[in-house]
């Protein structure tokens, strides 16, 4: 499941609708690998480790006590009836527009036609489908499975850091470097036939703009993968594998392939 689909059965369940919700976003760390960032094994990897739903203190009640309680809980394959939730492909766009992530985008770009950050494109969605605000559960820009940042390129080899963009504003105030890490949009917000309109007009973008399919390559909702994880020998035999291929591979781009289940667990066939 995603972690979209979590936060809005606790939402549903503790009926919050989008109109108070300020929005849900997945919770996730930079984790680095190695002390020094030019060595060729060292990786800082964005990694989800949960996710936020943020609504007022005063609705809600008990709801997030009570679902805790009586885990493992039965949840539908997929976010909950009246609810749209759309993954737009970014990274597929980046390969063409921003294939070197630590640095700034070609300009001028080779592809004008295609938006040059994925804040443009987010904003193209938001715009053609005609998003209300009081519909939005949220939009974001993020992960699905672990991602090296270190090896965020396409094009060259061997680009160990992260900096190399533009200053921009930081939660503190100040202005630092920053690098394009997220790899897809998640787009969520309460459905109606205005919006299935909308989306029609997203799909017409897409094949006569830019020429292409920006979610037919994301599959978020595969099947748990089976296994002993109870003494973590599998996990540890997992990362071995990944060292030994990352060593051999001349196109691996270092990035961690196994991540437990998030929400699923045990894991199941």
């Amino acid at each position: 499941m995603l972690d979209e689909d979590l936060a809005l059965a606790y939402l549903v369940r503790a009926g919050i609708g989008p109109e108070l919700t300020l929005g849900i976003a997945r919770h996730v760390t930079i984790d680095p690998r190695g002390g020094d960032s030019e060595a060729s094994d060292s990786r800082m990897t964005a990694r989800v480790r949960g996710v936020h739903a943020f609504h007022p203190r005063s609705v809600g009640g008990n709801v997030a006590h009570e679902l805790g309680a009586a885990a493992p809980l039965d949840l539908s394959a997929g976010p909950p009836a009246g609810v749209h939730l759309e993954l737009v492909n970014w990274d597929v766009i980046a390969q063409a527009v921003h294939p070197v992530r630590q640095q700034r985008p070609w300009l001028p770009s080779p592809f004008a036609y295609l938006p040059l950050t994925p804040q443009e494109l987010l904003r193209a969605y938001l715009a053609i489908v005609g998003i209300a605000p009081q519909d939005s559960y949220g939009v974001q820009i993020t992960y699905g499975r672990p991602l090296n940042l270190l090896a965020r390129t396409s094009t060259s080899r061997g680009v160990q850091r992260t900096t190399g963009g533009d200053e921009m504003p930081c939660a503190d105030g100040k202005d630092r470097v920053r690098m394009h890490g997220g790899s897809y949009l998640v787009i969520t917000y309460r459905d109606s036939p205005a919006y299935a309109e909308g989306r029609q007009r997203w799909a017409a973008y897409q094949s006569e703009v830019l020429k292409a399919e920006l979610g037919r390559e994301l599959h978020p909702r595969g099947p748990v993968p089976a296994g002993n994880y109870a003494d973590g020998k599998l996990k540890r035999t997992f990362n071995k594998l990944v060292d030994v291929v990352d060593f051999f591979d001349p196109d691996s781009t270092n990035e961690p392939t196994f991540e437990p289940p998030r929400y699923c667990w045990p894991p199941a066939v």
